[in-house]
């Protein structure tokens, strides 16, 4: 496993250093622009995981790459295992990388004269925690998003998914969506979001252990994601 992950972070060690000037640069765009220290920090946290996934993919899919791998001493397990956890480690650098973003970004604006950026980018209007629950609301996101499209990927190559992958988010959201108001969890969303004031609260505590949990069982259906992969590309022919 430690040779395929290896193997990933060499065939990507050009694209990263590229993909992380340029989204931070879309970041900081980003904030100025929304007045919003959250949504570039989200966008930074979310950005690279998803093009890292795409990307590592594409170059599977390159020059036969994919079939010469399997020549190699690696197991079909050892390749998807790899694959995991060179994301993951990913998914956990840009959610750090984020959060320097975060609190170096409102530490400049704050140095500023008084009235030289807008309120909403001062440290005081976002607290520690919203900051880091944002990132964690990230996190949850592409860890969902990744686990649903790696086995695809794994298991038909990088062409093929991508014509089965919209397919399946867009089920799997709209049921998801279904499921959300049948049980009413968009009311309870709703009641930790505002207060009795009807003031919006971003990141309320009981909002926090809500997001807590459900990036445990995202990491869960991660590791669940693998499994399947791994099966799935046992029986995969070239």
């Amino acid at each position: 496993m430690k040779a395929m992950i290896c193997s990933d972070f060499i065939t990507m060690k050009n694209s990263l250093g590229q993909l992380l000037i340029l989204n931070v640069l879309i970041a900081v765009i980003i904030t100025v622009f929304s007045n919003s220290v959250l949504a570039g920090t989200a966008a930074l946290a979310v950005m690279i995981p998803f093009m890292y996934v795409l990307s590592i993919a594409a170059y599977d899919d390159m020059n036969g790459w994919q079939c010469f791998r399997l020549t190699l001493p690696l197991s079909r397990r050892q390749v998807v295992a790899g694959r995991y956890a060179s994301t993951i480690i990913v998914f956990v650098a840009c959610a750090l990388i984020a959060l320097i973003y975060a609190f170096v970004f409102m530490g400049v604006c704050s140095l500023l004269p008084d009235g030289a950026v807008a309120e909403e980018l001062l440290f005081a209007n976002n607290p520690v925690e919203t900051i880091i629950a944002t990132v964690g609301m990230t996190l949850f996101i592409a860890l969902v998003v990744s686990a649903i499209t790696l086995p695809l990927m794994l298991r038909f190559g990088m062409t093929k998914a991508t014509r089965v992958i919209p397919v399946v988010l867009v089920l799997l959201l709209a049921g998801a969506i279904y499921l959300a108001g049948e049980m009413g969890i968009e009311d309870q969303l709703a009641w930790m979001l505002v207060t009795n004031g009807g003031e919006l609260v971003f990141f309320t505590p009981s909002l926090q252990l809500a997001l807590l949990g459900a990036d445990v069982a995202a990491l869960v259906l991660f590791v669940l994601s693998s499994l399947i992969a791994m099966q799935w590309y046992a029986a995969r022919q070239f």
